[in-house]
């Protein structure tokens, strides 16, 4: 039996790593958009759905997997396009319920990812199932191709990617310039000087980004993908 993806959950799996790289490599020298930092203690912005959407992810892979037999492709096409549009519709409803519940508990128990608030909880994992769902809808129930690709390649490997983000920075900063990490250097008087201030900042970190996906990109050509 041959195992189908959900390739909408490879898709989110992909945006959700390329979007933690960028706020955890920002460039030196500036300090990032405030919408790409984590909120002091309480609020959220946009940093602080990373995380927590990675998790949700990782962790709920194997609840969308479908079988498939090559001699019934046509049956099954049917069912899993059928299965798709029934969990996109339920984890619509749900991810929106999840939300207006994570904003009313929030007036007693403020969303803070610091402390990883049970509102804070509810409010993430509510924006992690609407964003799945509208990618379900997308890809998996209207065969719409653009722009997949990209994040594709990032979300077969998520979690070996993660780990090799971390270490080529690790290994980078081990060079030193000026008695500053090369990867800090390069930041701060490179990128600052190129654009100045969190322009800068971000752009350094989108360069890091797609650093890391030629290494996604080698690993998807030679079909390696690690399971834990």
């Amino acid at each position: 039996m041959e195992r189908t993806r959900f390739l909408s959950l490879d898709v989110f799996r992909g945006m959700a790593l390329c979007l933690m790289i960028v706020v955890n490599t920002p460039g030196a020298g500036s300090h990032p958009y405030p919408i790409l930092d984590h909120a002091e203690w309480f609020g959220f912005t946009l940093a602080d759905a990373v995380f927590p959407s990675f998790l949700f992810a990782v962790g709920n892979a194997m609840a969308f997997g479908a079988g498939t037999k090559t001699s019934e492709a046509e049956f099954w096409r049917k069912t899993v396009r059928r299965t798709a549009i029934i969990i996109a519709l339920g984890v619509l409803t749900f991810g929106a319920a999840l939300i207006v519940l994570a904003l009313l508990w929030g007036t007693v128990f403020p969303i803070g990812k610091k402390l990883w608030t049970s509102s804070f909880v509810l409010f993430t994992v509510g924006i992690a199932l609407i964003l799945l769902a509208g990618l379900m809808a997308w890809i998996d129930i209207g065969g719409r191709k653009f722009g997949v690709r990209f994040f594709e390649i990032f979300g077969r490997n998520p979690i070996l990617l993660y780990v090799v983000a971390i270490l080529i920075q690790m290994a980078l900063n081990l060079i030193r310039i000026d008695g500053a990490g090369l990867w800090s250097w390069f930041g701060q008087h490179a990128m600052q000087a190129l654009a100045p201030g969190p322009n800068g900042s971000l752009l350094t970190a989108i360069f890091y980004m797609l650093l890391c996906w030629l290494v996604a990109l080698w690993l998807y050509r030679r079909k390696i993908v690690f399971r834990i």
